[in-house]
């Protein structure tokens, strides 16, 4: 008579359930011993769990980030139906895409992807285009707050130019987020500058930095100088020697 695999889901089975799901490695003795069994009695469980098919394989976790896949995304596609087969066929060459999940309702597919970095994301979303796309949020999927929901608001605008530059521009909110991509960028093209290298487009690829280096070895590196666009043309010059000690002082 076949065993019913409900009958080893006591509070036992479920003790040992729990515990191979962490770490499937145990020792008999050490599953044992946690889930408050005798060492013969788990591995009759362990084997009756496995003749009901509760137990099918045994699997590993593998550290992402230790490989180096330091972005973990998941993508939301749409595919039209006469892309749909070869949009299955294709995620299965990306080794980035790790799982593939079929959606209902208005997204057809799921993706969970890994990667190195940002840029290589950017890359692996553009691959996709041709055979669907990748689904964003906007602001049609939030609940936004009406007019009536809204408390009353005063505007007013206080202008205090600064004459430390011509612009009399300040840096203004999230400055500290906002440096540390800058940052980053001139480290890179400081390592390089030994080479000639003075600037370098972002993103910061791996194929960016190798061009430019490849560049610098050839001597044919590109003018780094671009014209300003027209709009500061018409922008008025600030100097700080018409300014008052008071006001420079700002």
């Amino acid at each position: 008579m076949a065993m019913d695999s409900t009958a080893l889901l006591d509070i036992h089975g479920r003790k040992l359930l729990h515990e191979l799901q962490f770490n499937a490695r145990l020792s008999l003795a050490e599953l044992a011993r946690r889930i408050g069994l005798s060492p013969t009695a788990t591995g009759e469980r362990l084997r009756q769990m496995e003749e009901t098919g509760i137990l099918r394989a045994c699997t590993i976790e593998i550290d992402r980030e230790t490989l180096g896949l330091e972005v973990l995304a998941f993508i939301r596609m749409s595919c039209p139906a006469q892309n749909y087969h070869r949009f299955l066929n294709y995620v299965q060459t990306m080794e980035e895409i790790r799982e593939c999940h079929h959606l209902t309702g208005g997204d057809d597919f799921l993706l969970k992807v890994t990667t190195t970095s940002l840029a290589d994301l950017e890359a692996l979303i553009e691959a996709l285009l041709p055979y669907g796309n990748p689904v964003t949020a906007t602001f049609a999927d939030y609940n936004m707050p009406a007019a009536t929901e809204v408390p009353s608001v005063t505007v007013s605008n206080t202008e205090t130019p600064t004459p430390m530059n011509p612009l009399g521009a300040k840096g203004i909110g999230e400055s500290a987020t906002v440096g540390s991509t800058p940052a980053v960028q001139n480290a890179v093209v400081d390592a390089l500058s030994h080479l000639g290298i003075r600037h370098l487009d972002m993103p910061l690829t791996p194929d960016r930095v190798v061009r430019a280096i490849q560049q610098a070895h050839d001597g044919s590196l590109p003018d780094i100088w671009r014209e300003p666009p027209d709009v500061f043309d018409g922008l008025e010059v600030r100097s700080g020697d018409d300014e008052s000690e008071e006001s420079a002082a700002i």
